[in-house]
């Protein structure tokens, strides 16, 4: 029996103040949804196979979903990004600003250096180009 289904969510505590649940998506990645505790506000990390993520999503019914996270350009990180602005009107769409032509529906291109908050939680962003020319991380 496999458990890289959506049956099998972890959950990990990521300091005081956020925390990540790992959703399994397709058959050997992962999509996150990582949440600022103070005032439940979330945002969904590279949410390509948006089918298991949004049924992630339904049964998470104690956390406001403000925010989509891209890490880099490849579809399989960035592929949900069209079927979440459509299904959550004005959510923002944080991603690589060095790729910003090639990641779709981005609303807020990112550098290194850059910031914002989910919640109460302060975001920075690093630069760490080595997957792609453009892939950034989210540190909170």
């Amino acid at each position: 029996m496999s458990t890289h289904n959506i049956s099998n969510i972890k959950i990990h505590n990521a300091g005081s103040s956020i925390e990540i649940r790992v959703i399994p998506m397709f058959t050997d990645n992962y999509g996150y949804v990582v949440i600022d505790k103070a005032s439940k506000d979330a945002a969904v990390v590279d949410p390509a196979d948006h089918v298991n993520m949004m049924e992630a999503l339904k049964s998470m019914t104690d956390i406001n979903l403000k925010q989509v996270w891209n890490t880099h350009k490849h579809d399989d990180h960035a592929g949900g990004n069209i079927k979440f602005s459509k299904s959550f009107p004005g959510i923002k769409i944080y991603g690589p600003k060095h790729e910003n032509e090639e990641v779709p529906a981005i609303t807020n291109p990112c550098e290194d250096g850059d910031s914002f908050n989910l919640g109460n939680t302060l975001v920075k962003i690093l630069y760490v180009p080595c997957h792609t020319r453009g892939h950034i991380a989210f540190f909170g």
